[in-house]
C-alpha cells in the first residue's frame, strides 16, 4: 500500500512540474523605448513592396478577414473559411463547408498549416479537422474534451490557448501543449493573472510557433512544442512606467489602460508582434497614440515611431497580418484600394516614378468587387 502511495505522490508533483515559468531577467532580445519619433518616411524603412491582387473567383468570395497565414509561398486567408493562393494570387481551393457532419464545421476560430495539413478548430463543435494542404479536401477529425477558446496544431503536438480559463480554477495556465495523437500533456506555462484576459492581437504566429504578448508588462513570449520563452521585451524608462499599482487596478478590472486618452507619456499595450529571420515589428501605445516598434536582431537596436509619410501609390506598413522568413504581409480591401485612387488620382499615380510598372497595374485593374489585396513588404 505504501508503494502504491509513494508512486501517487510521485506522479503528482510529475503533474506539477510540467508548469513551465520562462526567466523574465533573460529575454532574448530588448529593445531600449526612451524615444519614439513622430514621423517616419516610407523609404527609410522600406526596401520594397509588391502588390498581390487575390484572384476573384465563384469559389472565394472573401467576407471580414480575421487572420492570414503565409507558407512556402502560399497565401491562407482567413474569413468565414481559408481560402487559399498561390504566391501570384491565383486561386487554388476554398475550404468552407459549413455545418455538423464530420468533414464540416461551424466556426473557423483558429487555422494551423503543418507540413501536410491544413487545421481548423472548431470551437462550436469542440473538435479539430484536417484537409489536405494540397487540394483543400477533408482527411480526419478529432473531438477535443476540454474546452480551449483555440488551438494551433503542429504536426505531433498541439497548443492549447484557454482565454480567459473559461471558468477553470485559479492555478490554471492560459497555455497547454499536448501531443496530438495521444492528448498528453507536455507542460503548461501563463498563469499569471495578467495572462488571462483575451486581448485583442495579442497572440500571433511565427512559423510553427505562437508569440504571446504580455499586454500589461511590454513582453513577449514564443511558445513552442518544448519550451515557452522569454522572447521580446520593451525596456521603458521609469517616467513612462504604470506603477505596480496602476498595473494592478487594470490587470483586476480587466482595463487595457487607465489613462488612455491623458497625454501622461505613459507606454503600455505590447501587441500584433511578428518577426521574420532579421526584423521584429510590434505595436503599442503611448497616451492616446499608437507607436510602431521595428526591432533590428542582428544590430539589437530598434526604432519607435506614431506614423509613416507616403507619397502617391504607398501604402504605408501601419500593422501586419503576418510574417514568413524575409517579408511582413499586409492586406487591403478592394474598396479601400478604391479610395486611395479616388483621392490620389489615376493620373497621379501613373505619374509616380517610384512606383513600379507591376505595382501600378494591380492598384488600377483593382474593381470594387474584387478580392483583396495582400501587400508583401520588405524591411529594412
Amino acid at each position: 500500500m505504501k508503494r502504491y502511495s509513494y508512486l501517487i505522490i510521485v506522479l503528482a508533483l510529475w503533474a506539477c512540474n510540467r508548469n513551465q515559468s520562462p526567466n523574465n531577467a533573460h529575454f532574448v532580445y530588448t529593445m531600449n523605448v526612451s524615444h519614439v519619433v513622430d514621423s517616419i518616411s516610407f523609404d527609410s524603412i522600406v526596401e520594397g513592396i509588391d502588390y498581390i491582387q487575390l484572384e476573384s473567383h465563384p469559389q472565394a468570395i472573401i467576407g471580414e478577414i480575421s487572420d492570414l497565414i503565409v507558407d512556402n509561398g502560399n497565401f491562407y486567408v482567413i474569413s468565414d473559411g481559408v481560402y487559399c493562393f498561390n504566391q501570384a494570387g491565383k486561386f487554388k481551393y476554398a475550404i468552407n463547408q459549413r455545418g455538423k457532419e464530420r468533414s464540416e464545421f461551424i466556426e473557423c476560430r483558429a487555422v494551423s498549416v503543418s507540413e501536410k495539413f491544413v487545421y481548423i478548430y472548431d470551437g462550436a463543435s469542440m473538435k479539430i479537422l484536417a484537409f489536405d494542404k494540397d487540394n483543400g479536401k477533408y482527411i480526419k477529425s478529432k473531438k477535443i474534451e476540454d474546452s480551449p477558446y483555440r488551438i494551433y496544431v503542429n504536426g505531433d503536438d498541439m497548443i492549447l490557448d484557454y482565454a480567459d480559463f473559461n471558468g477553470r480554477d485559479e492555478n490554471s495556465c492560459r497555455f497547454s501543449v499536448k501531443n496530438f495523437n495521444t492528448d498528453a500533456i507536455k507542460y503548461n506555462c501563463m498563469n499569471a493573472e495578467r495572462h488571462k484576459a483575451l486581448i485583442e492581437k495579442q497572440l500571433s504566429r511565427s512559423s510553427t510557433d505562437v508569440l504571446f504578448s504580455d499586454y500589461y508588462h511590454c513582453n513577449t513570449y514564443k511558445i513552442t512544442a518544448d519550451s515557452c520563452q522569454a522572447y521580446f521585451s520593451l525596456d521603458i524608462p521609469q517616467q513612462f512606467k504604470y506603477s505596480k499599482s496602476e498595473l494592478d487596478e487594470m490587470i483586476g478590472t480587466r482595463v487595457l489602460s487607465l489613462k488612455n486618452e491623458e497625454n501622461d507619456g505613459k507606454i503600455i499595450g505590447l501587441c500584433n508582434v511578428h518577426e521574420t529571420n532579421e526584423l521584429i515589428y510590434g505595436e503599442c501605445k503611448q497616451s492616446n497614440q499608437f507607436v510602431h516598434i521595428l526591432y533590428n536582431k542582428r544590430l539589437g537596436s530598434g526604432l519607435a515611431y506614431n506614423s509613416v509619410i507616403v507619397s502617391s501609390g504607398q501604402i504605408a506598413p501601419i500593422s501586419f497580418f503576418a510574417s514568413d522568413a524575409g517579408h511582413f504581409y499586409s492586406i487591403m480591401s478592394a474598396s479601400e484600394i478604391d479610395l486611395i485612387k479616388f483621392v490620389q488620382g489615376e493620373d497621379k499615380l501613373k505619374r509616380n516614378q517610384e512606383l513600379s510598372k507591376r505595382n501600378l497595374q494591380t492598384l488600377l485593374d483593382c474593381e470594387p468587387e474584387s478580392n483583396p489585396i495582400i501587400i508583401k513588404y520588405r524591411l529594412r
